[in-house]
């Protein structure tokens, strides 16, 4: 069963195997529902497996589902798909689609790791992609032809990116680039149904005598710079590929393999020509991180409950910090946004939260009960905005507006990370909190940061064990335990510390919060009161 009969011809020549439409298919089934006999269909290639956005999904559903839906109708048959790639399910329609293949499907061949672990497909098994598998075939029986020493013709493979918010600087990339390659040529990989760059080349890069690239790799020596990555790999000797495919913000960790492809091109490049040009090692270089580049600012979205305080316009914090908290993550990322309430006050305790590639999103001011739900509409809005305009989120939990954040981030089908640092279970604890309604949070907080835990893509706790246990992930390799607290490297020169002689007096010093009694103060008083009954001497300080 295909849509394009055509593209098959060369692959399927046999006489055993019969090619029907999609609407033949469908008219057969209806015609013979009750009395087919048993069948193996086969889902091979284009349509694929994903739902990166709702219109995407909601395509994907409609094509897969129905050939999926209809081929259970009547018999015993199976179902095995050999997909280019699958993934990924955000949205409500992409999960919808992954249930249906879970259920339906029940054979499922991944080519990839990340693959296999999003679609979570009990019958899964990992292989390698049809074209490489096609490629090491014509390694195996010598059909692949080492290229010559001969001067090489640089070949460029483009797509249309119609649809993506970065598409007008990619175009503008495109141009800049064939400007300083005026010898290179413009190629198509395929001219199948749906998979042709003929027209975008036609109507946007004035070509319409593109070649078609696997017959100039068919007559001699090219060097291909591809962003399809099929292309790049038809070519092999040499090839690079300019990774923009689900290229974004979330992708930036895996940018450093880039510099590994840049050297592997430009090594390939010197073996097959004797030498590198100049002018295509450098556009060619050039063009790889600016392409891969756009749209991939590196952001972190951390959102959380605190006590931040709003002086003016200032956002200022005791023990949140620039320098002891936001810091930190702008070394590793361009772009910090801190989403938390703020409360107005009048002397500024403590030092500015925003600095260098460090914001604050200001969600307001509640207090109490009565107070959040007063504020719940402006917070949901707020929330939202943050979380859909959010590359990486982290939600810091337990708490009001980390529940909120939870909540959004499923309704928008959005990934995030946790990070547990405190358990609410003792923050809700009788001997911590007096509040009538004690109870019934501390069910919800509990139930939101066990829930929050299981479903996000990394958690971080700021306990070797205990957390862990409590509010374990869903897989271990997820799970993370490192403190939080900022300590400076000049508390730890032991050269200036002095050791005072106590001569059996005993100085206890507590800092801590005292709002409330979910630090233990009422604890540490009962303990005093035990020393004081077996006659130990001694002095408590309360910061």
């Amino acid at each position: 069963m295909c849509l394009d009969k055509a593209s098959f011809v060369g692959y399927l020549d046999d006489p055993n195997i019969r090619l029907i439409s999609l609407g033949k298919f469908l008219r057969s089934l209806v015609r013979h529902v009750f009395s087919r006999r048993r069948t193996v269909y086969f889902g091979v290639g284009g349509g694929y497996l994903r739902a990166s956005s709702k219109s995407e999904g909601w395509k994907s559903l409609i094509a897969h589902g129905s050939q999926i839906f209809t081929s259970t109708l009547g018999g015993h048959s199976r179902r095995i798909y050999f997909p280019q790639n699958v993934g990924p399910f955000d949205t409500r329609p992409g999960k919808m689609l992954a249930s249906l293949v879970r259920r339906h499907v029940e054979r499922i061949f991944l080519r990839d790791d990340k693959s296999v672990l999003e679609l979570a497909h009990p019958g899964t098994t990992r292989t390698g992609d049809l074209v490489v598998l096609e490629i090491a075939r014509d390694v195996m029986t010598g059909a692949l032809r080492r290229p010559v020493a001969v001067a090489a013709q640089v070949y460029l493979v483009f797509r249309d990116l119609q649809g993506k918010p970065y598409r007008d600087a990619y175009l503008q990339h495109i141009r800049a680039l064939m400007a300083l390659l005026p010898d290179a040529k413009l190629a198509v990989q395929a001219r199948d149904r749906g998979n042709s760059d003929d027209v975008f080349y036609r109507e946007h890069l004035g070509t319409n005598n593109a070649v078609l690239l696997k017959d100039m790799l068919a007559e001699g020596n090219a060097i291909v710079v591809s962003v399809r990555r099929t292309a790049a790999w038809r070519a092999f000797w040499p090839a690079c590929r300019a990774c923009i495919r689900r290229m974004s913000a979330k992708a930036a960790p895996r940018l450093p393999i880039l510099a590994w492809m840049t050297s592997r091109f430009t090594r390939s490049m010197r073996s097959s020509t004797g030498c590198v040009p100049s002018a295509v090692r450098c556009t060619v270089i050039n063009f790889l991180w600016r392409i891969s580049s756009m749209n991939c600012e590196r952001s972190i979205t951390l959102i959380m409950d605190g006590n931040f305080r709003r002086v003016g316009n200032k956002i200022v914090s005791p023990h949140m910090t620039y320098a002891r908290s936001g810091a930190r993550f702008a070394e590793c990322f361009d772009n910090v946004v801190i989403v938390a309430c703020s409360f107005p006050a009048t002397e500024a305790i403590g030092e500015s939260v925003v600095g260098d590639r460090v914001s604050f999103v200001d969600l307001g001011a509640n207090r109490g009960a009565w107070g959040f739900v007063k504020s719940l509409p402006r917070l949901l809005v707020r929330l939202y905005r943050q979380i859909s305009a959010a590359s990486i989120v982290l939600i810091r939990f337990p708490g009001n507006i980390a529940s909120l954040a939870l909540l959004l981030c499923l309704m928008r089908g959005k990934r995030f990370s946790v990070e547990v640092v405190a358990d609410p279970a003792d923050y809700f604890s009788a001997l911590a909190a007096k509040h009538p309604l004690r109870s019934i949070a501390g069910f919800v907080h509990r139930w939101t940061t066990r829930f929050a835990a299981r479903h996000a893509v990394t958690v971080s706790y700021v306990t070797r064990e205990y957390l862990q246990t409590r509010y374990p992930a869903l897989r271990p390799e997820k799970m993370f335990g490192f403190s939080d607290v900022y300590l400076q490297d000049a508390l730890f020169e032991t050269s200036s510390v002095r050791t005072a002689e106590c001569n059996g007096y005993l100085q206890v010093i507590n800092t801590a919060m005292m709002h409330n009694h979910s630090k233990g103060h009422l604890i540490l008083l009962e303990a005093m009161a035990e020393l004081r009954r077996q006659a130990v001497g001694f002095s408590l300080t309360l910061i």
